[in-house]
């Protein structure tokens, strides 16, 4: 009477209206289809109970349903009214637009054949239950969200005029059995996310040739900054279709930041349509630079060398030498022994968690000795008088450095016989050095 017999196989059967509006479905007598040995239970419609019901136009269902199983209407093409349903549903399903939902409206246990079109299924259902639209032979355009991740048997049975299948989510869902059964596979045009044709190969049938990748991707380009600088305008490059408006691009990472990598943020902003792809970036904080110097110098051979001073350019943040973790030092090969000449100063050693070095060399000359090294000028405050060897007196120990080349006495205080160089008294503030050579 169906159009179905128990081996499931197509009757003559032309049942046209059905009115079960008085009538209690009970548990109890032999199965009705002998795949699965489906038998009735109380007061639930059963699974595939109208299966291949071509000629069915209106189903009364019965006052007192609670529950539906999965492929009641499943390829009953004809059938335009379902009247009788429960107003706040039964116990495991609701009703809503021509869509039966599971009670918390996650999965869609079935869609009434007479739906036309579109069936645009609304975001947060997860699943679409066994034979779910089999027999829908007027829905041309089937949109499913990133949700859903399951397509149970037969689902998408015998959509004849399914020509596009549009799914927003990067990872394809699952399938069962012959999801597809009797639809024009061939005819359909199978939309998915931008980078993802790959992943989609072969899902459900459908032709290679028939899957197109739709939407954008917008992508933060990467960015190196040196610590201490201001993030710079972060820029992004855009992939797919055209779209209106702009990201929000943000950064938690500032100019006191230490040195590392930082996650650059990418949010809608103005733009309105929320499928496109967004993927953040990375923001590299490298070292600064700071330059280590010293100042040239000059002594005399035999002198000690001198305190090689520091000093640096490229600090920060306000910071100092005291966030060096190590401080540079300055050094040379020469020594008091060593030769008239040039020597380098060499700086190194230096560490620092956000400094790179840049060390610029310095030059040490050690010259000729031109001028009295020593003669305990610092035993008094008062300048020291200074003579020549003949006994002229020439300045004081505070114009030495005017004298030419020569040999001097400093302080000939109670010498006698000066030109003949017999120094029986010398000055006490010179009896360590009594002759300086300049």
């Amino acid at each position: 009477m169906t159009g179905s017999d128990y081996e499931g196989k197509f009757t003559q059967g032309a049942l046209y209206m059905l009115d079960m509006k008085d009538a209690r479905i009970v548990s109890g007598g032999e199965a009705y289809l002998k795949e699965g040995q489906l038998k009735t239970s109380n007061d639930n419609l059963p699974e595939r109970v109208f299966y291949g019901c071509n000629s069915l136009r209106q189903i009364v269902l019965p006052s007192g349903m609670k529950t539906i199983a999965d492929g009641a209407f499943a390829f009953c093409r004809a059938l335009a009214a379902i009247d009788n349903i429960p107003a706040a549903g039964g116990d495991n399903f609701v009703y809503d637009g021509g869509v039966f939902y599971t009670k918390d409206r996650k999965e869609i246990i079935s869609v009434i054949p007479s739906m036309q079109n579109e069936l645009v299924v609304a975001d947060g259902i997860t699943s679409l239950h066994n034979y779910a639209l089999a027999g829908c032979i007027a829905i041309k355009r089937l949109v499913l969200p990133t949700s859903v991740t399951y397509l149970g048997d037969e689902s998408l049975a015998g959509c004849s005029t399914l020509s596009e299948i549009k799914i927003f989510s990067t990872k394809p869902p699952k399938l069962g059995k012959n999801p597809l059964l009797s639809s024009r596979v061939n005819g359909i045009l199978l939309r998915v996310p931008i980078d993802t044709k790959k992943d989609y190969r072969g899902w459900g049938g459908i032709p290679v040739k028939n899957i197109k990748e739709f939407g954008s991707i917008v992508t933060v380009r990467n960015t190196i900054r040196e610590y201490g600088d201001a993030n710079p305008k972060f820029g992004y490059t855009i992939r797919g279709e055209y779209f209106e408006g702009r990201p929000e691009i943000t950064c938690q990472a500032d100019k006191t930041s230490p040195v590392g990598k930082y996650d650059i943020h990418i949010d809608y902003g103005t733009i309105k349509d929320k499928t496109i792809k967004l993927v953040g970036g990375i923001l590299t904080i490298d070292k600064a630079t700071l330059t280590v110097s010293t100042d040239d110098v000059t002594r005399q051979a035999g002198a000690a060398n001198p305190e090689f001073v520091l000093h640096y350019r490229g600090f920060v943040n306000s910071e100092n030498e005291s966030v060096l973790t190590a401080r540079p030092t300055a050094t040379t090969t020469a020594n008091e022994g060593s030769p008239v000449g040039e020597y380098d100063i060499i700086i190194s050693g230096g560490e620092a968690q956000n400094y790179k070095f840049n060390y610029k060399k310095g030059k040490l000359t050690v010259a000729a000795s031109t001028g009295i090294a020593h003669t305990d000028a610092a035993d008094t405050t008062e300048p020291q008088p200074v003579y020549t060897v003949s006994g002229t007196k020439v300045g004081t120990t505070a114009t030495l450095s005017k004298l030419p080349a020569g040999v001097y006495i400093v302080n000939k205080e109670g010498c006698s016989e000066i030109n003949n160089r017999q120094y029986p008294s010398i000055g006490a503030a010179f009896q360590r050095n009594l002759l300086g050579t300049i």
